[in-house]
């Protein structure tokens, strides 16, 4: 048994056997609902309290973008819980926990959306200065390439996706670019280092 971390570090995640572990081989739909049905099913039979709810949409696009090395939108993520469909028979002993958790999860979707929508136009407008940044310093490939993937107010972290041959001028030797450039725009620049490889 393995497992698969998706509460956060304070939590065991899901508990995936042999068959199950294989989450990169999995579709978008298949993961959320091996997250659904696992969490439902750790409710079902601890019945206390204190067992999770589902995670939310942020941390299903970090799971995602690890996992399939590419970006999401949250609302597509978002969708993904809307047209959950529980499926085999032998699941129907967790429908009322589905049912809570999906309906607990309406409401924290909505927040989330709206959160990160909030975020992004934070986060973009960091991202301008970046851009701008790198015109200023005659970098115009590098401009006209890198792509905005996420803010995190908490950390005043962005995150940005560049072709993979221009990630070693982006860094700089011993990281003194993208120093440079965090230094510039007030914030730290980070490469979304999993998207890279899915990027055309």
């Amino acid at each position: 048994m393995v497992r698969w971390q998706i509460y956060g570090p304070e939590q065991e995640g899901l508990s995936l056997c042999e068959r199950h572990r294989g989450v990169r081989g999995l579709s978008d739909t298949e993961m959320i609902r091996q997250m659904v049905l696992g969490t439902a099913a750790r409710r079902f039979r601890h019945r206390r309290e204190r067992t999770p709810l589902l995670p939310t949409l942020q941390s299903v696009r970090h799971i995602f973008r690890k996992t399939r090395s590419r970006l999401y939108e949250l609302s597509d993520i978002a969708g993904f819980f809307e047209s959950f469909d529980q499926g085999p028979v032998r699941a129907a002993r967790y429908a009322k926990e589905v049912e809570y958790l999906l309906a607990r999860h309406a409401e924290q979707r909505r927040q989330n959306i709206s959160r990160d929508g909030a975020e992004r136009a934070q986060g973009m407008q960091i991202f301008e200065r970046v851009k701008a940044h790198l015109l200023a310093t005659g970098k115009i490939e590098l401009a006209a390439a890198i792509q905005f993937s996420d803010f995190r107010p908490k950390t005043n972290s962005l995150y940005v996706v560049v072709p993979p041959t221009m990630a070693a001028s982006f860094i700089g030797k011993g990281g003194r670019n993208i120093n440079d450039l965090s230094a510039a725009v007030g914030a730290r620049v980070s490469l979304e280092r999993s998207a890279q490889k899915g990027m055309s």
